[in-house]
């Protein structure tokens, strides 16, 4: 904290792993300080967007993982399928909540994608597709509805994903009263994890709400493949970053 910034010790291995990197934040944090000019780290890649077209991407380390599971059987893929059920109250258009759910593997391009034969591409289709079911369970009493609403859930979960043809997310819309809609939204951890699920489920009331009342849709975020090249980036960073401390501690005591 000498020069008014602290910094942890992960930083200083992944972050500021040489003196350039480690000067540049230094004078960030204090532009008033004058500072003798150094060469500009390499930037990271830029979270850039890229239009609806097919593309194919080398898998990441934890997709190649998943893959290697679902090769050991289809009930072990299962262990990577994320569920999330949501109850809505009141009127609710099925007719336009298809088309706001049909809407989101346009808007996220990794829910169009899916594994190569050999699995060792990620390839995303231009085409967007999801499957889409609809389960009335109105007819049934309190209780035994509660109970298929579980059962279907628990179905979900245990219902394996297609890796080499997709797609690799599925919506159930459950119909239970006439003023209430469930909404069960699974996908397979390889394009989807339990904190991108509640992204999506925002995204789908805000597609929703925008269908309902005529308002332009949301914007598409940085797709599947920006990703990737910012991952790539990022663990290359990280490798340099730890060659870099492997060479300047070469020969250092093994205890301090």
């Amino acid at each position: 904290t000498r020069f008014g910034m602290p910094v942890t010790f992960r930083q200083l291995v992944q972050e500021y792993a040489t003196p350039n990197l480690l000067a540049q934040a230094i004078r960030e944090t204090q532009p008033q300080r004058a500072a003798r000019p150094q060469p500009a780290p390499a930037a990271p890649a830029p979270m850039v967007q890229t239009g609806h077209e097919r593309s194919e991407l080398r898998v990441l380390p934890g997709q190649r993982e998943m893959w290697r599971l679902a090769e050991v059987s289809l009930e072990a893929s299962c262990a990577d399928n994320e569920s999330f059920c949501v109850r809505l109250g009141g009127t609710v258009d099925v007719a336009m909540l298809r088309r706001a759910i049909t809407h989101l593997p346009v808007m996220h391009e990794a829910l169009r994608g899916h594994f190569s034969t050999d699995g060792q591409l990620f390839e995303v289709s231009a085409e967007p597709t999801i499957a889409i079911e609809e389960v009335d369970l109105s007819t049934l009493a309190s209780h035994e509805r509660e109970i298929a609403l579980d059962r279907l859930c628990d179905t979900e979960g245990r219902t394996f994903f297609p890796l080499k043809t997709g797609p690799l997310s599925r919506v159930v819309i459950v119909r239970l009263a006439d003023q209430e809609t469930a909404i069960l939204l699974s996908a397979h951890h390889s394009v989807c994890d339990g904190w991108s699920l509640d992204n999506l489920l925002e995204d789908l009331g805000k597609i929703y709400t925008a269908m309902a009342s005529g308002q332009p849709l949301p914007a598409t975020p940085p797709g599947v493949g920006a990703f990737h090249q910012w991952r790539s980036g990022r663990e290359a960073r990280i490798r340099s970053a730890l060659e870099h401390w492997r060479r300047t501690l070469a020969g250092a005591p093994q205890t301090v």
